[in-house]
């Protein structure tokens, strides 16, 4: 993680800011780590580092493969998967890890003037999160931590991170 010292607990040969070539662990695996928890997946397009995504099935018959989706409000419902979040740049059609639950020193994409401790919406930009209210958008389980005043990527906290659909009227 950017300049963290994240580790997986009890499993070897695990490197959290991997942006592997080839599957070098199992896709789907499961690691804990001292900043939460992971899942090594590859990713459908370039996911830059700290993008909300959906981890997915890569085909209907491919249950042990598993794909990074870039999550936006066109496709938060499209597909069941778990949301999680990526705390290294991974390319498209890499492999590396992406978090389902953070705490510590994990981060989030977020807009511009985007506030902490209010609920979180995805927006029209994939990976990117916002406190502008969408009917069809909210985040339940996420929070960060500072403003951002501007587009960037504050700290954050999540765990079972679950999209909510709501009216507004």
């Amino acid at each position: 993680m950017s300049g963290s010292a994240d580790t997986a607990i009890g499993v070897l040969g695990v490197d959290l800011d991997a942006n592997d070539v080839s599957a070098l662990q199992d896709q789907g695996l499961y690691v804990h780590t001292l900043d939460g928890k992971a899942v090594y997946a590859k990713a459908a397009a370039n996911s830059p580092a700290y993008s909300l995504c959906k981890i997915i099935p890569s085909s209907a018959a491919a249950s042990a493969s598993v794909e990074a989706v870039l999550v936006s409000t066109g496709n938060l419902f499209s597909a069941q998967g778990v949301l999680a979040i990526n705390q290294a740049d991974v390319s498209a059609n890499q492999y590396g890890w992406f978090y389902t639950e953070g705490r510590r020193s994990v981060r989030v994409r977020v807009a511009v003037a985007c506030q902490p401790f209010v609920p979180l919406y995805t927006t029209g930009t994939g990976g990117v999160v916002d406190d502008a209210v969408v009917s069809a958008g909210r985040l339940e389980g996420l929070q960060i931590l500072t403003s951002a005043a501007s587009a960037s990527a504050p700290q954050a906290v999540f765990s079972n991170l679950t999209p909510i659909t709501q009216d507004i009227a």
